[in-house]
């Protein structure tokens, strides 16, 4: 059992006001292009609300308070998901998976990189020698058209992971990837060997960020980029484990 809460939430409906911590984080994002999700925060559960756009172009976005805020969602358009990953209860003895998403999260009509999901790691979570493991699948539409997927660590901007090769005349994918903290606090490692994506032989070199990862939060993202924007890409499932 993984630590994620998947919550459908209807087009044109909002969730029930729901208290976070800042040892969670919640990734919201349409599962149909063309809409948008809205989430919003309060410090009681009866407002006053102050929105915070997780995707206005339709793009999936994660959030973490830094103290204990009541969070509440909306569809707009097209049927929405709330996946809320709880760090605390994730990070014990008995469990090794961080994130478990199976439900579609689809990109908007967009040909800039877009975020599929994304994860917002505490600070203090991460031990100094690990490894985070990043599995998923997700469908294309099937033609001759670029689409790219990509992870990355530190943010949609942040450091190259993983590269896929293109999607193009392909209908799905499953991919898998690593990050690692090599021990000493402040260098992180992508095992994705750059451009060539997922494990096995490759000629470039591991990506490497300078990041102080045991102090200050780190967001881990699955995203793609289209060359046709009305393509259909979508993220179908997705792990994290840590070990």
């Amino acid at each position: 059992m993984a630590g994620t809460n998947v919550t459908l939430i209807p087009a044109g409906t909002q969730t029930a006001p729901f208290l976070m911590t800042p040892m969670q984080s919640l990734c919201a994002g349409t599962q149909v292009q063309g809409g948008t999700v809205l989430v919003e925060s309060a410090a009681t559960q009866s407002g006053p609300w102050f929105s915070w756009s997780a995707g206005s172009s339709g793009a999936s976005a994660s959030f973490r308070p830094i103290v204990n805020s009541w969070v509440r969602v909306t569809a707009t358009g097209q049927q929405a998901v709330a996946a809320l990953t709880d760090f605390a209860w994730a990070n014990s003895p008995y469990a090794d998976e961080l994130v478990a998403v199976n439900s579609v999260l689809a990109t908007p009509n967009l040909t800039t990189e877009q975020i599929l999901f994304s994860t917002r790691i505490p600070p203090g979570y991460l031990p100094a020698n690990f490894r985070m493991r990043i599995e998923g699948g997700v469908t294309v539409t099937n033609n001759v058209n670029v689409k790219t997927l990509f992870v990355r660590m530190n943010g949609v901007t942040g450091t190259l992971v993983a590269q896929y090769p293109s999607l193009a005349s392909n209908a799905n994918f499953v991919f898998t990837t690593a990050v690692v903290g090599i021990g000493d606090g402040a260098t992180l490692k992508g095992l994705g060997a750059g451009t060539t994506g997922g494990f096995g032989l490759s000629a470039t070199a591991y990506s490497t960020l300078a990041f102080n990862y045991l102090t200050t939060e780190l967001e881990v993202v699955v995203s793609m980029s289209k060359a046709t924007g009305t393509d259909t890409g979508q993220l179908d499932s997705l792990q994290i484990n840590l070990f």
